[in-house]
């Protein structure tokens, strides 16, 4: 076991407020189960404050790794749950409680749902490309009928030179008017965690918010999921290529890339801790 996760801790200035967690190359990670992920966010869309879930996946640790303000944003997230299996299998040689399993966008959404619609609360899909989002809020709605979902491309959002975001103001007056008690996001991974902390005071309805890349498209089946067999073992990410040749890059960070760095942040904070002691 590499035990280092006591030193690291105390990099994280903003713990989650759940107690039962990891910390994993300075970003702490929820170590529950699938249920109780569910009960936390049954839990945050009836709080009083806004939540901000985030799935990292390997990809995002590396770019962490060099962007401080990303980084900040993973630190200070209400929620964060492991969306790669690398992330899973690499907490695994850590001391503490591992991550006991993968949490994926699509898992959260589906949480979403099934609270929604027990609770009658509002939902609102933002991001894709085209009609995507209203496509998945279409299909949402025929399998939760009694829910209450809008959605809206939104455009090209991106931050400006100012620090605002390119949102349309349409497309804002039609959030507040909605008033949704959860957002989710779909834009590239980096850009829609910190969009949605930036942005989320300006809707003050919305109690639980996430970023969920690409999982407007498999709602759609514009995306198919790799068979269960494959996610178990954790070959998603071949399916994935086999799908989509283009993310080849991607791909090769996240599976060959980010545990080679894991190795070297691990061997370079052991080297701390022997200093310190």
């Amino acid at each position: 076991m590499i035990i280092l996760y006591d030193h690291l801790a105390k990099k994280c200035k903003d713990v989650p407020v759940e107690s039962s967690y990891m910390n994993l190359l300075g970003i702490c990670f929820s170590v529950r189960k699938k249920k109780d992920i569910k009960q936390v966010i049954e839990d945050f869309f009836l709080s009083d404050k806004q939540n901000l879930i985030v799935t990292v996946n390997p990809e995002m640790l590396l770019l962490s790794r060099k962007d401080p303000v990303f980084k900040k944003v993973l630190c200070s997230s209400d929620l964060v749950v492991a969306d790669g299996i690398g992330v899973v299998y690499l907490s695994k040689i850590c001391s503490g409680t591992p991550i006991p399993e993968r949490v994926t966008g699509n898992d959260i959404l589906t949480f979403f749902f099934e609270i929604a619609e027990q609770y009658q609360k509002k939902l609102f899909f933002l991001g894709g490309e085209g009609d995507l989002a209203k496509r998945a809020a279409m299909v949402v709605q025929e399998k939760y009928p009694h829910s209450k979902i809008q959605a809206e491309n939104g455009g090209k959002i991106v931050k400006q030179t100012d620090g605002s975001w390119s949102l349309d103001p349409v497309v804002i007056h039609q959030i507040q008017a909605f008033a949704p008690d959860a957002l989710a996001v779909a834009l590239n991974y980096g850009r829609q965690e910190i969009f949605l902390q930036e942005i989320l005071p300006t809707f003050p309805s919305v109690k639980v918010a996430v970023g969920i890349g690409g999982a407007f498209a498999f709602l759609t089946k514009d995306l198919k999921r790799a068979p269960v067999w494959m996610q178990k073992i954790g070959l998603e990410w071949f399916w994935r290529l086999l799908q989509e040749p283009r993310r080849i890059k991607r791909i090769f960070r996240a599976v060959f890339i980010f545990p080679i760095l894991f190795i070297f942040d691990t061997i370079k904070t052991c080297f701390i801790l022997n200093q310190e002691d």
